[in-house]
């Protein structure tokens, strides 16, 4: 069962031994500005208890950090809407270039800055294993269901959340790149795909 943490964020580490990490996923070397995609966003009324966290991530280490959203009235428990994930051998390099050793931590920090489905996540330069990514899950059950942004609820929605993809910002304002994901579930609105170094990242369609 899923609990309700007071700053909204879990970390968890541990030496469990890890698991491969899930396939590249699919780059159809599709770019375009910002206007031209509508993102996924949250609810009206829905808020979000931390925009702004740091967390350590230690190599030889798996940790997994949550951010949740606050709980509804009536209800204790708020919904999660990212997971981030490295196991113990996914750390590789620093934004210097030199390689972790087991034991080396670095500070990684993610924002959020608005309702859209939108993360920064820093230190750029901060370099994974491409056999061991890092992991990440946007879950969207939270989402606006107007997915296409065009004022109704509708079929169309449905289609458009069909078709929601990851999106790569990799310059602050520049244009957006389609990556794809791992998984896409519409059932469980969750979408997962791999990280191998840190950008912004979005949940959005076009």
């Amino acid at each position: 069962m899923r609990k309700a943490y007071g700053l909204g964020v879990l970390v968890v580490a541990t030496m469990l031994a890890g698991c491969d990490g899930s396939t590249d996923p699919d780059d159809d070397d599709d770019v375009v500005p910002t206007e031209e995609l509508v993102f996924a966003r949250l609810e009206p009324g829905v808020t979000i208890p931390t925009r702004d966290t740091s967390f350590v991530v230690t190599a030889g280490q798996r940790t997994r950090v949550e951010l949740f959203t606050d709980p509804e009235p009536g209800d204790d428990d708020g919904q999660e809407f990212l997971e981030f994930e490295v196991d113990e051998e996914t750390l590789l390099r620093r934004p210097n270039g030199t390689a972790f050793q087991p034991g080396d931590t670095i500070t990684i920090r993610v924002r959020v800055p608005g309702d859209a489905y939108v993360f920064y996540f820093e230190p750029s330069g901060l370099q994974f294993n491409p056999n061991r990514p890092a992991e990440l899950k946007i879950s969207y059950g939270d989402a606006d269901d107007d997915f296409d942004d065009d004022g109704d609820v509708d079929d169309d929605d449905q289609t458009f959340e069909t078709d929601l993809s990851i999106w790569r910002q990799e310059v602050l304002d520049g244009d957006w790149e389609n990556i794809g994901a791992t998984v896409h579930s519409v059932e469980l609105d969750e979408i997962e795909f791999d990280v191998q170094h840190f950008t912004g990242f979005a949940l959005a369609g076009n």
